[in-house]
Formats: structure tokens, sequence, C-alpha cells
């Protein structure tokens, strides 16, 4: 029997954590292929407005992404700081984008079914919880 050391099981710890960190995006992302599939099935079609917000909350969400994982493997929260403000961006930039959808919906409720107001809402917020996610694997750097 193996006894592991204090901070083997630390790190131990905090990479199973990030593990199921980034599967949890990957869920986020499999809902939202399949949404996008379900709306192009069912000749759902959103504004070119909340087309271009679903597109910059997912250009956030990569960017995230990418930026958090690469700060795990270096494993130093130096650079930890950028992507906390990118949550931010993130945090103002989803509900500005529901804030918009509820304006369309108001101004032009005709032009919004009950599908596309569920589904872009469902949308938006499995991207904002990419970026809760890569808050999390940045959060116990430095094990």
């Amino acid at each position: 029997k193996v006894k592991l050391r204090d901070k083997d099981v630390q790190m131990y710890t905090v990479v199973l954590k990030a593990f199921r960190d980034i599967e949890r995006i990957s869920d986020h992302c499999e809902n939202i292929a399949e949404f996008i599939r379900d709306c192009y099935e069912s000749n759902v079609e959103f504004s070119e407005t909340a087309k271009k917000d679903i597109k910059d909350l997912l250009e956030l969400a990569l960017k995230m992404t990418k930026e958090s994982i690469a700060i795990f493997e270096k494993n130093s929260k130096r650079d930890s700081e950028h992507i906390l403000i990118l949550e931010d961006k993130m945090d103002a930039l989803y509900k500005s984008s529901r804030h918009a959808h509820s304006e369309r919906m108001a101004n032009n409720p005709e032009n919004i079914t009950s599908v596309t107001n569920i589904v872009f809402c469902d949308i938006i917020t499995n991207i904002e919880r990419i970026g809760d996610h890569c808050t999390n694997i940045i959060e116990d750097c430095e094990f």
C-alpha cells in the first residue's frame, strides 16, 4: 500500500476537479450543438442581432476556455486575473444579450416564437456557464 504525500493528494484533487469542469464545458457545447441542430431542423431562425449576440458569446467562451486551460497547464495564478476580467465581460454580455432579446420580444412579438425565445435563452445560458467552468479551472492553480 502506497501512501501519497499531502501535496500529491492536493494535486490529484485539483486535477480531478479541473477535469470535471472540462467535461461540463463539453456537455454545454453538446447542448448548444443540439439546440442549433434542432433550430435548423425546425426552420427556426434568429434575428441578425441575436445571431451576433450568440457569436460574440461563443467567441468569448472559446477564448476563456483556451486561456484557462493554458493557465492550468502552467500551474500559475499569475495570469488568472485576466480570466476573471473575461468572466466579468461574459456576465455583462450575457445580461445585455438577455435584455436585448427581451426588448426584441416586446417590440416584435410576431417575429419571435416561444420556441425561438426558449432556444435563444438556453443557448446563451449554456455559453455563460462555460465561462463559469473556465473560472473554476483556474481557481486552484499553483498546487
